[in-house]
């Protein structure tokens, strides 16, 4: 298995209420591109358990949520994420540390 430095990950992070309420440009996307479960964090967390396997001592995710970022605090509280602003996103995306993700998803750790 190879370690990487950088993992950019764009999951689908759309809440399924709000997928209900979607403006019609988007609703010619596939569900699947969009579509993240109750909250929106359904593949976030599949993501976020796997990394940690993934990265090297060093590496970083950056990880976008859009406007999901009360969900994603609220689904893993106890991990510490630095938000950026971006042009399109005021705090949609965060950086993550591989030592942060090993800690929040160790045996136990209950993230």
């Amino acid at each position: 298995s190879q370690a990487y430095d950088l993992v950019l990950c764009n999951p689908p992070y759309v809440p399924a209420a709000s997928m209900r309420a979607l403006p019609e440009e988007y609703r010619h996307e596939p569900e699947m591109a969009l579509a993240g479960g109750a909250d929106g964090m359904d593949l976030v967390r599949r993501f976020l358990h796997d990394a940690p396997a993934h990265l090297s001592a060093r590496g970083i995710v950056v990880l976008e949520v859009g406007n999901e970022r009360a969900a994603f605090e609220a689904a893993f509280p106890t991990l510490p994420a630095i938000w950026l602003e971006t042009e399109l996103h005021a705090e949609g995306v965060c950086v993550l540390t591989a030592d942060d993700l090993r800690l929040a998803f160790a045996p136990g750790a209950g993230a």
